[in-house]
């Protein structure tokens, strides 16, 4: 399985500026809810780095620290 951090990054980075873009259009509504957005993508590229990490450690752990 292909652990994707890109996405959700790609995808926090286009709440944000939707966030910005309704901002500048005085929409609060809309900015709120991109900002919402952004943080739940944030947490999921948080928990995928995590995930990532972990992995490496455990590989670290079994083959040693050769790539």
């Amino acid at each position: 399985m292909i652990i994707d951090y890109a996405y959700p990054t790609m995808m926090a980075e286009r709440a944000l500026n939707e966030l910005h873009r309704a901002m500048l259009k005085r929409d609060y509504n809309t900015a709120m809810e991109q900002a919402l957005e952004a943080a739940t993508q944030c947490r999921i590229i948080s928990a995928t780095l995590r995930e990532m990490a972990e992995k490496e450690r455990e590989r670290i752990n079994a083959y040693g620290n050769t790539v």
